[in-house]
């Protein structure tokens, strides 16, 4: 029988099943980008929440984690481990030579807190913890988040006993796996319909997200403001996030100024919340946390992939949101600053559209894949035998 029967068969009401002798401990391994960290940190909470769970989260002092994961109550060790995509010869043969290390680190981490299941997020700290639990026999689930996987979880796959995916295109690259379509949980207790509605009266003009993600677009901290001249719209407010890697916030800022836009410049913000509450559209970098938190808030969207996404992934993910309505999306090298302003103005200056395509967007959320994650690892483990580092 398919694991997929197995998940069906368990709902909510049964995620509370486990007495106290019983007790899980489950590892989520990954990180890096604020986007693998969110989504891990989402499924360990739910995991606490609902079963109570004993949870851990492994990952790399270089990466997002190291920060975001301790800040919403993780319990977080670290690994050796640093970048392989993106990086030179240099970059990847340091990341290759840290790989045995960590795998060694994990091991010991994995041994010590007895864990049941391993959950990979992907990121670079998720390969050594997912090859360290495959050593021990411990189970490993995958979730990949984004429409075209990523290097790690494309190598995990090959011993992983399941695959969760954030976009339903992307159950075709685990063929012959166990897979399933749960989407991607949010990073962040984001507002209900009745709160959005109440900040956005609050904040009077309407106000446009800008955001190229945890790492930040040059593209978009370039062209924001160029933009939003072209617009020629006084009323209208903006929010930009140039990304923590962005040095010029400042230079940012001023070149709204100069143009006579009212806009407010961060470079990263914890909390998303707000942000998204406030906002009436958004023009984003199409990470993959980016586009279930967009959808979840109903937000109509242009998309812009960041050019240097390894293995150019933010293009696929933008082709599989958008074919679905409610998101249009542009690459860099065909941005047309008139041709998005006068696109941009239209949405603006017609309540009812803007409304629609938020609606249509609304359509694409996942508001339980953090649920839908964990009743799967429960699948996994209550139908075999069981295997954890209890030695």
């Amino acid at each position: 029988r398919c694991l997929s029967d197995w998940s069906s068969d368990v709902c909510s009401s049964d995620l509370c099943w486990m007495s106290a002798e019983s007790q899980r401990c489950i590892a989520v391994a990954g990180g890096g980008t604020a986007g693998h960290a969110l989504a891990g940190v989402a499924i360990s909470r739910t995991y606490r929440e609902s079963l109570h769970a004993e949870t851990f989260f492994i990952g790399c002092a270089a990466g997002f984690e190291s920060r975001l994961a301790p800040a919403r109550g993780e319990d977080l060790v670290l690994i050796p481990g640093s970048p392989y995509a993106r990086q030179a010869w240099t970059g990847k043969l340091t990341s290759i030579l840290k790989l045995g290390p960590a795998v060694i680190a994990a091991r010991r981490w994995l041994r010590m807190r007895h864990t049941d299941l391993l959950v990979s997020v992907g990121g670079y700290p998720a390969m050594s913890a997912a090859l360290a639990a495959r050593s021990l026999g411990i189970p490993v689930v995958i979730h990949e988040a984004n429409a075209d996987p990523g290097l790690a979880n494309q190598v995990i796959a090959r011993f992983a006993d399941y695959v969760c995916t954030g976009f339903e295109e992307t159950l075709g690259a685990f063929h012959g796996r166990l897979v399933q379509w749960t989407g991607n949980p949010p990073g962040v207790h984001l507002p209900d319909r009745t709160q959005q509605e109440t900040m956005r009266r609050n904040e009077g003009a309407q106000c446009v997200l800008i955001t190229g993600g945890s790492e930040g677009s040059p593209f978009l901290n370039r062209e924001g403001p160029r933009l939003f001249a072209a617009l020629g719209r006084p009323g209208t407010r903006v929010h930009h996030l140039a990304g923590r890697l962005c040095r010029g916030v400042d230079e940012i800022a001023r070149a709204y100024a100069d143009a006579g836009v009212d806009a407010k410049v961060d470079s990263f913000i914890d909390g998303m919340d707000r942000a998204y509450g406030e906002a009436c559209c958004v023009i984003a970098c199409p990470g993959a946390l980016t586009l279930a938190e967009v959808a979840l808030m109903g937000l109509p969207c242009l998309l812009v992939p960041l050019a240097s996404a390894s293995s150019n992934h933010q293009e696929a993910n933008a082709e599989a949101f958008c074919k679905r309505g409610g998101a249009s999306w542009v690459r860099e090298q065909d941005w047309d600053t008139a041709k998005q302003a006068a696109w941009l103005r239209t949405l603006l200056d017609d309540p009812p559209r803007l409304a629609a395509l938020g609606e249509q967007t609304r359509g694409l959320a996942r508001p339980n894949a953090a649920e839908e994650i964990v009743q799967i690892c429960e699948s996994l483990l209550k139908n075999s035998p069981r295997r954890s580092a209890k030695s």
